[in-house]
């Protein structure tokens, strides 16, 4: 995907609601690095509202989300 050219500083992005209201483009999602999410461990729980969810880096390399 081609980026437009910016007229920030280099470094610099706009907020995300602004490049939205400016663009009409939905916010960019947040990258998350796997093994920082990870921290070393093969699972993590995550916690969204009442519920968790278990990520589990398989012996494939693969990442698996379950309920």
């Amino acid at each position: 995907m081609a980026h437009k050219k910016s007229l920030l500083p280099l470094g610099h992005e706009p907020p995300r609601d602004t490049r939205e209201q400016i663009s009409g483009l939905p916010p960019e999602p947040t990258i998350l690095n796997a093994d920082e999410l990870l921290s070393g461990n093969n699972e993590v729980l995550i916690q969204h509202g009442n519920d968790f969810y278990r990520l589990k880096l398989t012996r494939q390399n693969r990442l698996l989300l379950t309920k």
